[in-house]
């Protein structure tokens, strides 16, 4: 099912992609440039390092970023996904068939995929807090992670995701002194620091929106709205396109959390 209508004050953040142009049309690197100026002031710093690349290996960064600009408004982040999924992806964009390009990135998550969640619960045990307290606590994530894991493996995603929900805003809040993610306002988490790096910086933006969207009336259509699921308002959440996608969610925010304890320690 396709992604929900982005409103309101929500268009900004998932409009990074592309601005003005037609969403139908494919996004190609001549968008770049625009793009790194939209997500911030990192982009400076960007586009002098893609500057510096040969041609080749410009590539594979530049897919990714595209890959961004046309995925995360359907729910993905793409960052750290194998550039074979994403290239096949993207393929069935130009073709038009958004929901063939989800269960072709939904794939990532199961069958020969299926260690990719391992991996995400033990890299949530090792998260590093300042907080010595908080640090035994994210044991008990994972352990908690392990379970979704195993309810999405076994194709129960109506328990999957909301356990990936509730950890996702429980992480952000132990690493930002609590600031939330799935929120508006003063109380939200800034995922855009110019510090961390341009392709994880544009998806975790417009996933935050996405998935902070309210749902004012009980619906059935499939959004990813934390809002709509918790609180019993979308009832077509439990699929296995969407519980991959909040799968690709927490992998970033550990991307995140991964690379923001770097800098802590460099800056120190």
């Amino acid at each position: 099912m396709p992604p929900s209508p982005i409103n309101g004050e929500h268009m900004d953040a998932v409009d990074v992609r592309r601005g003005k142009h037609d969403h139908q049309k494919m996004a190609t690197p001549d968008d770049l440039s625009e793009f790194l100026e939209r997500i911030g002031s990192v982009s400076t710093e960007a586009r002098e390092r893609l500057a510096q690349l040969g041609t080749e290996a410009r590539r594979p960064v530049e897919e990714i970023l595209l890959a961004i600009m046309e995925l995360s408004p359907r729910g993905w982040s793409v960052a750290s996904m194998p550039i074979s999924a994403v290239r096949r992806a993207l393929g069935a964009i130009v073709e038009e068939s958004g929901e063939e390009a989800d269960q072709l990135l939904a794939d990532v998550f199961d069958g020969p995929g299926a260690e990719r969640l391992t991996r995400i619960c033990s890299r949530v045990a090792r998260i590093r807090v300042e907080d010595d307290a908080l640090r035994g606590f994210f044991t008990e994530r994972a352990r908690l992670l392990r379970l979704a894991s195993d309810h999405h493996l076994a194709g129960r995603y109506d328990a999957s995701i909301p356990i990936l929900l509730a950890q996702i805003e429980g992480i952000v809040i132990d690493i930002s002194g609590g600031k939330k993610f799935f929120t508006k306002g003063r109380h939200k988490a800034d995922l855009s620091s110019p510090d961390r790096a341009a392709s994880l910086l544009g998806g975790l933006t417009a996933l935050q929106a996405l998935f902070g969207e309210d749902v004012k009336h009980t619906q059935a259509r499939g959004s990813l709205s934390r809002h709509g699921v918790l609180h019993g308002r979308e009832l077509a959440y439990d699929t296995r396109v969407n519980s991959a996608k909040t799968w690709s969610v927490l992998e970033a925010l550990v991307d995140w959390s991964e690379s923001r304890a770097v800098e802590e320690v460099r800056t120190a």
